[in-house]
């Protein structure tokens, strides 16, 4: 509008004009719907609210069992969407991965007249096994790489891994900078180990955690609360010890000190009290030797055989 130009300074007219932040299918005006919920795209829901940015509707066949409170039209099915009403420029598919989608993309076409760009959230499969005979340029993986909980998950300032192929595609930047995101590049045809890659990180942090709780509070008496609390303050510390100084530069205890004696040490107390855990202990030693470009004693190499 001419007045908005009258009041703003010229420089910051041009900086507005030149990255488009007011034009048309800009972020401000992006328009999207939601087809599946579960824990991440009620995650979606919940964060977007804060911007005033709403899904133009939702398709939830669990809808009348779980009916959101906001005021958002749900339809149980693509079946029952009205022809030609909505038209979002992004439509997330928030669903299993192995959920077939052809029929239901077949429906889709003749619910909107505009074909709109189409993310799935899953991070197991391309967006071309996801979404089968539609164009290729109009469809992408969009994964949040991160561990989400619930539906109450603070999802901005995340990374999402996004298809090469798709990385500079306008639509798609848009909804990430919509969430104030950042994106990491999946090549096509690697999906299933960057999503390997996200469950090592996530998963296998959870279960060194659990194992160890398990051993404070059965073998060394801690009470139930103390030991869960133990342990959440020593994966905090770790995490963040990782996040200040880096891999490398955040590793502490025996194993960056290379003192072999009180490994030793540790791995009699694990055969005498949790001979089932050895094994973990012996896996991470072998990956920090690598890591840290260290070589094993004889003594503990010859426990790997």
């Amino acid at each position: 509008p001419n007045r908005i130009k009258e009041l703003l300074n010229p420089d910051v007219l041009k900086f507005i004009q030149k990255n488009n932040l007011y034009s048309q299918g800009s972020f401000q005006n992006l328009k999207w719907a939601l087809i599946g919920r579960g824990k991440v795209g009620t995650a979606l829901i919940n964060n977007l609210k804060q911007k005033e940015q709403l899904p133009l509707y939702i398709v939830d066949p669990l809808i009348k069992q779980n009916r959101l409170q906001y005021t958002i039209p749900q339809y149980e099915s693509i079946a029952t969407l009205p022809k030609n009403k909505y038209s979002p420029d992004i439509i997330v598919f928030a669903t299993p991965d192995n959920l077939d989608l052809t029929s239901q993309l077949q429906l889709l076409t003749r619910k909107h007249s505009n074909l709109p760009f189409l993310v799935h959230t899953g991070g197991m499969k391309s967006s071309q096994q996801r979404f089968p005979n539609w164009p290729i340029e109009k469809s992408s993986l969009l994964h949040p790489l991160k561990s989400i909980s619930s539906s109450k998950t603070n999802l901005f300032e995340s990374f999402w891994g996004i298809s090469t192929l798709n990385s500079t595609n306008k639509i798609f930047r848009n909804f990430i900078e919509l969430l104030e995101g950042q994106t990491v590049e999946i090549p096509e045809g690697k999906e299933a180990l960057y999503h390997c890659c996200c469950s090592l990180a996530a998963n296998g942090t959870a279960i060194n955690l659990a194992k160890t709780e398990d051993l404070f509070h059965k073998h060394l008496d801690f009470p139930q609360n103390k030991s869960e609390s133990t342990i959440m303050q020593l994966g905090e510390s770790a995490l963040s010890n990782l996040k200040n100084a880096g891999i490398i530069k955040g590793i502490t205890g025996p194993i960056a000190r290379q003192d072999w004696q009180t490994i030793e040490q540790h791995l009699e107390a694990l055969k005498k009290y949790s001979p089932e855990t050895i094994q973990i202990y012996l896996n991470m030693l072998l990956s920090f030797s690598n890591l840290l470009n260290v070589d094993l004693p004889e003594s503990i190499k010859d426990l790997f055989h």
